[in-house]
């Protein structure tokens, strides 16, 4: 029997969920800095309205670069047991 693990595309994968949290972060941080200059335009239900989506949005870019940063820890952990497991079986072979 042979298993055989590719290490690149993991590794790959691992920086893009990395990355993928932080540019969402940085969309989400552009939208706000564009509606803080129109904010003060706003009044009534507007302001009501755009502070409960800023507060949802928040929360659930909170949430999400929570687990794509968690995905990111736990493959590039995964990495290094199956690198750890390979040279350990070769050892065993030498």
């Amino acid at each position: 029997m042979r298993i055989r693990v590719e290490h690149e595309p993991l590794a790959q994968s691992i920086a893009v969920l990395a990355d993928t949290a932080q540019q969402i972060r940085a969309l989400l941080e552009d939208l706000d800095s564009e509606a803080t200059e129109l904010k003060h335009l706003w009044t009534g239900h507007a302001q009501d309205a755009y502070s409960r989506a800023h507060r949802e949005w928040s929360e659930c870019a909170d949430g999400m670069q929570t687990a794509l940063t968690s995905a990111a820890t736990a493959a590039a952990r995964a990495q290094a047991r199956t690198r750890e497991a390979e040279a350990h079986v070769a050892g065993l072979w030498s």
